[in-house]
């Protein structure tokens, strides 16, 4: 086993006296003299590894940093009563500003100056980032510091305490504080590819880790410093990446470290790493990599090794108030628990120090209703991998802060009747299961399964509103959505209320409209098939697609997907179908989607003098000034030929000159194109001959139109199937 061992290189601090004080000592008997400021400066412990971390570690001390200082002053015995050498002792802090130790105190207990009478003085010194404050209260020891490593938004927490002891420092001079770290380090290297991994002990070695450390003011005036076991019994850090390489390092009281466990985030057992007496003595100031590549006879999986959590039943959790549990979300501020056949189980875990809740327990929601809670951007609700089902509503109204690790089944959605009363604005025109609207938000390691929502648009009293329905969001105006995982059967079933009223209809798998961040969109791995039926008719635009309705200057990077598009009942005076999204536009991005399945497209509407069109496509239905990039389109895509004489069609929608209909095996038609680059359409079925000759439409292979198949092929695309490649724009 190697072991890097830090070496201390030191850098000196300018000097300065600290403070101004005139005070005079009077010690025993002493004559009254002016006490002599103490002078200090420091060197912090140098030293480092090559290795990228995600929190870097402190190098220096900078401005506003605090140290504490206790110093034990020897006084001549000539000055003394007793006619021996007797002590003094003194405590203070310092604040660094300007590259200068400062004594900023002005209380008498906290001047830090040589008695008139010393003849010598030894000083002990402290640095945590967490005390910058004054001991005042003697004898009490102060809060515990837990080891833990992290960063949250723009604050990063390090705990590294440091102790600085001089040998015995001549009256007047001035006194250089080298300090050392109390901590051993400990650096695990080949871990998975997590945020962040939790150190601890397992129980039956009858071990408590000591994760925190505090301090102590004595009545004597000296510090105590010492490490203690704080209730999580875990020391967690934030995982550090460089290139393919994932590694965890732990600050942690020295002692042996042969035999411990590495947990997940979540919670869930990881590794249990034995027998390694590499580890039997770690020290301070050492640090100490491990590779798991290299200790393999050292590991056993702990993946379902579940001793360390609270016993929870083997049903999902019914009985506890939904309003109180979504309350305790929202607030993140306090543990939320239930009570199951006379046992107390905790549903949420409120994280010691992020503003971070985490889910316990399985829970059905029962298909009871309840008032979805707005998720502020300052709290994370991390699902802990366990699931929530039986939803009726979407959980959250606005998501403004992050959902992460949660597994979402068996919801289903159905609204009807007339438009419904609540304080949000959104609560008829966003819908889904996890939340209404995303904005701004993180949502991240989530899976839908066996998710139908089936809803009525209350869309007869405000002209051009925008409708948004999706299986797992309605609306992302910002925010991101990522490694989405959707299994079993998912439906969306979309009709209007006023037939003849003008608005918007975005209807999607996943997102109805997105101007945000999709990524990692999967359905293939879990034998599952997206459905998005859109009935909705009228005047207006309507989206539909496998994935997001409408991507308006958003992203959607990677997704595998089978979906199954209905839009042939849809009718709109813009009216665009695809298998992955209906249109992209406003410099939206699609790239690296593959999709299996089918689209139908829809009807058009003649609306006063307005163009009217219908585009259906393999992958989008229509590019607006927007980029489609290494997409493959395995559906089959098709439009009725007939709808002019279609009895279906009520208003002879398709009659007007204005009027077009565009079908394209990968892309429906395409308006000012940004980049369309290496796309496939592979579906040998599709054939153009149905829509050769008919009035008002046009097909191809990949595309209907707008662009040049030399400039398209020369791009990487490529088109099977029967016709042109392009069907208008050569």
């Amino acid at each position: 086993m190697n072991r890097g061992i830090k070496w201390f290189v030191y850098s000196i601090m300018s000097l300065l006296p600290i403070g101004c004080y005139e005070d005079t000592d009077t010690l025993r008997g002493g004559k009254e003299q002016p006490g002599m400021p103490v002078q200090f400066t420091t060197a912090w412990p140098q030293g480092g590894s090559d290795m990228t971390r995600a929190i870097e570690d402190k190098k220096e001390f900078t401005d506003f940093n605090v140290i504490h200082v206790s110093a034990e002053f020897t006084l001549d015995s000539g000055t003394t009563e007793s006619g021996n050498e007797e002590t003094v002792t003194k405590y203070t802090i310092l604040t660094l500003e300007n590259g200068k130790w400062v004594n900023k105190r002005t209380e008498p207990e906290f001047e830090m100056s040589w008695p008139w009478n010393a003849t010598h003085a030894k000083f002990t010194a402290y640095y945590l980032e967490n005390w910058n404050g004054p001991i005042t209260k003697v004898g009490q020891p102060l809060e515990p510091v837990v080891l833990d490593r992290f960063e949250y938004k723009d604050r990063v927490i390090n705990p590294d305490p440091l102790e600085a002891e001089t040998d015995v420092i001549e009256y007047g001079h001035a006194v250089h504080l080298e300090f050392h770290h109390l901590c051993a380090r400990l650096t695990i290297v080949g871990v998975e590819d997590e945020e962040e991994y939790g150190l601890r002990f397992k129980s039956i070695e009858d071990r408590e880790l000591k994760n925190a450390c505090t301090m102590e003011r004595t009545e004597e005036n000296e510090l105590k410093f010492w490490f203690v076991t704080e209730e999580s019994k875990k020391i967690s850090s934030q995982v550090d990446k460089e290139g393919e390489k994932r590694s965890v390092s732990f600050h942690l009281e020295p002692g042996d470290y042969r035999t411990f466990t590495l947990v997940r985030r979540n919670g869930n057992s990881y590794i249990t790493i034995s027998n390694v007496e590499e580890l039997n003595d770690l020290q301070a100031g050492v640090s100490y990599t491990v590779s798991l590549e290299d200790l393999k006879g050292n590991i056993t999986p702990d993946d379902s090794d579940n001793w360390w959590k609270e016993p929870t039943p083997e049903e999902p959790v019914k009985d506890f108030e939904i309003d109180e549990f979504l309350q305790a979300i929202k607030e993140c501020n306090h543990d939320y628990t239930c009570t199951v056949n006379g046992q107390v189980i905790t549903l949420l875990q409120k994280h010691p120090y992020r503003n971070e809740i985490t889910l316990m327990a399985d829970l059905d929601f029962g298909f009871e209703s309840f008032t979805s809670v707005n998720l502020p951007d300052i709290v994370t609700f991390n699902g802990g991998g366990y699931s929530i089902s039986g939803l009726g509503y979407p959980m959250f109204g606005t998501v403004f802060g992050t959902v992460k690790d949660l597994d979402l089944r068996r919801a289903e959605l159905v609204h009807e009747g007339t438009p419904s009363e609540s304080s949000d604005a959104n609560h008829d025109t966003g819908w889904g299961v996890l939340a209404r609207v995303c904005e701004g938000g993180t949502i991240s390691d989530v899976s839908l399964s066996e998710v139908k929502l089936k809803i009525i648009l209350h869309n007869d009293d405000v002209l051009d509103k925008a409708y948004n329905v999706g299986a797992l969001v309605g609306f992302v105006p910002k925010g991101s959505l990522n490694n989405i995982r959707l299994s079993g059967n998912i439906q969306i079933e979309v009709e209007e209320y006023n037939d003849q009223a003008a608005y918007i209809a975005c209807v999607g798998g996943v997102v109805g409209q997105c101007a945000g961040a999709l990524s990692k969109i999967d359905n293939l791995g879990g034998n599952s098939t997206i459905e998005v039926r859109n009935h909705c008719q009228g005047h207006g635009s309507r989206y539909s697609g496998g994935v997001v309705g409408l991507l308006a200057g958003g992203s959607l990077e990677g997704c595998n997907v089978r979906t199954v598009v209905h839009a042939e009942e849809a009718e709109g005076v813009w009216n665009y179908a695809g298998g992955v999204a209906g249109a992209v536009r406003m410099g939206g991005r699609i790239s690296n989607a593959t999709v299996s399945g089918s689209v139908t497209g829809g009807i058009v509407s003649v609306y006063k003098e307005t163009n009217t069109h219908s585009s259906t496509g393999g992958i989008v239905g229509h590019v607006d000034k927007a980029s489609v990039r290494g997409g493959a389109a395995f559906n089959h895509v098709a439009v009725s030929p007939e709808y002019p004489n279609n009895p279906n069609n009520p208003n002879n929608s398709t009659t007007g000159p204005q009027t077009w209909y565009t079908i394209g095996g990968v892309i429906g038609a395409m308006a000012g194109a940004v980049k369309i680059e290496n796309n496939e359409g592979r579906n040998v079925a599709f054939d153009t001959t149905p829509y050769l000759g008919k009035n008002h439409y046009v097909a191809g292979t990949f595309t209907a139109g707008i662009g040049k198949e030399e400039e398209l092929k020369g791009a990487g695309n490529s088109a099977d199937g029967t016709g042109n490649f392009i069907g208008w724009g050569n």
